[in-house]
């Protein structure tokens, strides 16, 4: 999940693969300074291909990753995102709903 930095397109962009890797358990890969990385809340590693040279750092980060702490963040934010889904289908039936509107 690694496509730069350099615009607002790819600094805000939320993808399928965060929500994939909720759902499969894989941490990602995302590009430093990016609402991706943010959103991972800590489970992602930040990688700036201009600047990572030694795959070590890469390494380190996954033999030391917390499986039961991604595991219960994972869960969490697959709910909330299930509710926020919920309601917001509830807000658009809700709407059509509305015979009060003019057209």
């Amino acid at each position: 999940n690694c496509y730069g930095n350099d615009s607002l397109l790819v600094k805000t962009a939320i993808s399928n693969k965060f929500y994939d890797s909720l759902i499969y358990m894989v941490p990602l890969l995302t590009s430093p300074n990016t609402y991706m990385s943010d959103m991972c809340g800590g489970y992602s590693f930040d990688m700036d291909f201009d600047s990572c040279d030694d795959l070590n750092e890469l390494y380190q980060w996954y033999i030391s990753f917390d499986w039961k702490g991604f595991d219960v963040f994972s869960k969490k934010t697959i709910d909330k995102t299930i509710l926020e889904n919920e309601g917001t289908k509830i807000k658009i039936l809700d709407f059509f709903k509305d015979d009060s509107r003019n057209y």
